[in-house]
């Protein structure tokens, strides 16, 4: 049995005194036409954290199922059906009301987005979880904002193609996810099979952008952010059987926060 409470000695717990704002404030950019789902995923790990405020930027056809899903949070569309440069300064003058951002989870393949996640990233001033379909060879990138965070899988992380000394925080996530950033590894050794299903990394994304967004160290996020998930998928597993559900997760993941202060 793992020692949560020292695992969570860092953890950003809410002050009495906070008020609206204090504690996260995340802005998503991400889906496409085929994949609605993933800036959701997002969104269900953001809630599993806790949060104070968060908005989701989505492709037209998008939009309706996106607000529908949960009456908290914002949400707004992208000028085409695919995210492009015609977005970039909307997006830059939205993260300014933001702490972090995850971008990339679902987002089209394809030259345009390619290039307005190139600019985002050169152009924004908070930290970015760079997941899925953001994630690009590293010398593509002009800029890439301070503390923010890669999530690639090993394919994804084969591509990014890390030089050495690299600053960034890099979450290779797989049977043992590794977490990395220049001379600091740390390796994650819980989690059940069942994190093969699709949308784990998305979700894990939206974990790691709000303890970001509450001013924690990047690297710590992605600690706890994959213990958390893969324990409380240990835990899932257990009680309920291999068909993952990231509702049930989410309340897995607040339960144990809430008995481990």
């Amino acid at each position: 049995m793992p020692n949560i409470k020292k695992i969570l000695k860092n953890f950003p717990r809410r002050k009495k005194t906070s008020h609206k704002g204090e504690n996260g404030k995340i802005l998503i950019i991400g889906g496409s036409e085929k994949i609605h789902g993933a800036p959701l995923l997002n969104f269900l790990g953001i809630k599993s954290i806790g949060f104070d405020l968060c908005e989701i930027l989505v492709p037209k056809n998008n939009i309706e199922i996106t607000k529908n899903f949960s009456p908290e949070i914002f949400v707004d569309n992208f000028k085409k059906n695919f995210l492009t440069s015609k977005d970039l300064s909307t997006i830059i003058k939205k993260s300014e009301n933001y702490d972090a951002c995850v971008l990339g989870s679902g987002l089209e393949k394809n030259l345009e987005t390619k290039m307005a996640v190139i600019e985002i990233l050169d152009k924004i001033k908070i930290p970015v979880v760079i997941d899925a379909d953001a994630i690009f060879e590293f010398s593509d990138y002009k800029k890439i904002p301070k503390n923010s965070v890669f999530t690639p899988h090993q394919k994804e992380f084969e591509r990014l193609n890390v030089p050495k000394n690299f600053d960034f925080v890099v979450v290779k996530k797989g049977k043992i996810d590794v977490i990395t950033q220049k001379n600091l590894i740390h390796k994650n050794n819980y989690g059940s099979p069942i994190l093969t299903h699709g949308g784990t990394g998305d979700f894990l994304a939206g974990m790691i952008g709000t303890l970001i967004a509450k001013k924690i160290d990047s690297f710590e996020a992605a600690k706890i952010s994959t213990f958390l998930l893969g324990f409380a998928s240990e835990i899932f597993e257990e009680k309920y059987g291999e068909n993952l559900d990231f509702v049930k997760i989410t309340k897995m993941i607040s339960i144990l926060l809430s008995k481990n202060k």
